[in-house]
This record gives structure tokens, C-alpha cells and sequence, in this order.
């Protein structure tokens, strides 16, 4: 009954809009499983918290960047960060182009953790992490732009889930990389049918600026896979409202070549 009184505890929390203190729940067991639930609760809680974090809060990369940094002084882990005009230095172009239009510097993060240390496996996870997207000089329309702070939510799981195996300790070893951007608009954006080189080295011409998660990927992924030599890679994304049109609201599109 403890377990089921936290999980709803944590649920009712977490859909409430003027944020009250969490409720506190004391429970008492020597289960390991009780504990288990626990921890995938925290989890889940706090993926429709970041979800749902908006503006000048939960909406800015650098917020982001500041939890993967506590995260990893917390467990002893390997942090990898490269932001602003370093990244087009490190050839993290496609990312750097999207993000250079908001006055809130793009960021990429990465985060490894080694639980079988005997193993050189390694199963990566990659998410986009756009914090807000306007669609950029070709701009949403007014309807289509009001729940784009929800653009970041598969960087977000991907973090969620990696906490998850690390605080759990799970025996695999796993790597999440996160590219946190916003789409803006300045004179500093970048354009329909400019061409740019990504950090594998093959040309991309712009289409259409609202196209921006799969430029942010395209880098996240080659870095991934090139420092990792990774054997699974798993990415999130709300990456197309295409996926809506042919599944609905109810289901997620899956591409896999397993």
C-alpha cells in the first residue's frame, strides 16, 4: 500500500499547476522491489516536471546544463560540455547554427557511466533537447508555437532514464548526450538555402529552419558514436508533426534497424 500511496502521491503533485510542496510520504520496508518503485517514480516525476518547465526557468539550456553537472559531481561520473561558439569550433556546425539566434547559448552535454567495468559495451542514448522552438525565420504559426517548450522532452527522458540506471546501479555501461538549443529569431539566424557542413562532414542545405532537431542530432550523434564506438543507440526525439498525422496523439513512431 506504501508504494501505491507514493506513486499517487507523485502523480497528483506533478499534474498540479501552481506547484505546491510535495507531499511527504514516509514508507517502511526491507523489499528491494518497494525500493525499485521508488526510484522509477522520482524518475517519472521529475521527467513530467522538466517536461512541463517553461521560459526563463526550465526553458534556458544553461538550467539544463547545471543539473547534468550536479548529476555527475554527485555519482563520480565523466561530464563532457561544449557550448556557445565552441561548438562550431569543435565542427558541431548544424547545432550551433540553430541555437546562435538566442541570446541563451546552446549547449551540449554528455554524461558516461561505467557499471561493467569489465565490458567495453556501450549503449548510448541521444535526445533533442530544444528548449523552446519558434521554427526560426520559417515561424510556427501562433497556434503551433504555444506548446513548443515541450520540444526539449526527449532530451529530457533520455537524461531521466539515464539517472535511473546510474542511481540503480544497473550493470551496463551508458553514455546520454543532450543537445540543448532554442530556435530563435535575430539577425543572427540562420536561413532557408544556406548549406552547412555538419561535424561528419557532409553538406546540408537548409530547407526549412523549422526542420532544426534533426541538425541538432546529426551532430549529437556523430560526437556519440565516434567517442564511443557504441553497439546500441537510442534516440528521443519529438522530432515531426508528421508522426502525429499518421499515428495520432496516442502512439510514438518507431525507426529501428533491429
Amino acid at each position: 500500500m506504501g508504494a501505491a500511496s507514493d506513486l499517487l502521491a507523485c502523480h497528483r503533485y506533478s499534474r498540479k499547476s501552481n506547484r505546491p510542496a510535495a507531499p511527504k510520504v514516509y514508507v517502511h520496508s526491507h523489499s528491494p522491489k518497494l525500493e525499485h518503485v521508488l526510484v522509477l517514480t522520482r524518475a517519472r516525476n521529475q521527467n513530467v516536471e522538466h517536461c512541463n518547465g517553461r521560459g526563463d526557468v526550465e526553458g534556458v539550456p544553461k538550467f539544463f546544463e547545471k543539473l547534468a553537472k550536479e548529476f555527475a559531481n554527485k555519482h563520480g561520473l565523466e561530464i563532457t560540455v561544449i557550448k556557445g561558439d565552441d561548438l562550431e569550433k569543435q565542427g558541431f556546425r548544424l547545432m550551433h547554427a540553430v541555437g546562435r539566434a538566442s541570446k541563451n547559448e546552446p549547449v551540449f552535454v554528455n554524461l558516461a557511466y561505467k557499471g561493467n567495468p569489465d565490458s567495453d559495451h556501450w549503449v548510448s542514448y541521444v535526445g533533442k533537447g530544444v528548449c523552446f522552438d519558434t521554427g526560426g525565420l520559417n515561424i510556427k504559426a501562433a497556434g503551433g508555437m504555444k506548446d513548443m517548450y515541450m520540444d526539449k522532452c526527449g532530451a529530457v527522458s533520455v537524461f531521466t532514464a539515464f539517472q535511473y540506471v546510474v542511481e540503480e546501479k544497473l550493470k551496463l555501461n551508458l553514455t546520454v548526450s543532450m543537445g540543448w538549443v532554442e530556435n530563435s529569431i535575430s539577425k543572427n539566424a540562420y536561413r532557408p538555402s544556406d548549406i552547412i557542413a555538419s561535424r561528419k562532414g557532409i553538406t546540408v542545405e537548409i530547407g526549412n529552419t523549422d526542420a532544426e532537431g534533426r541538425l541538432v542530432l546529426a551532430d549529437c550523434m556523430h560526437w556519440t558514436q565516434e567517442k564511443y564506438k557504441t553497439d546500441v543507440l537510442i534516440e528521443l526525439s519529438t522530432l515531426t508533426g508528421a508522426i502525429i498525422a499518421a499515428l495520432g496523439h496516442r502512439f510514438a513512431g518507431l525507426f529501428t534497424n533491429d
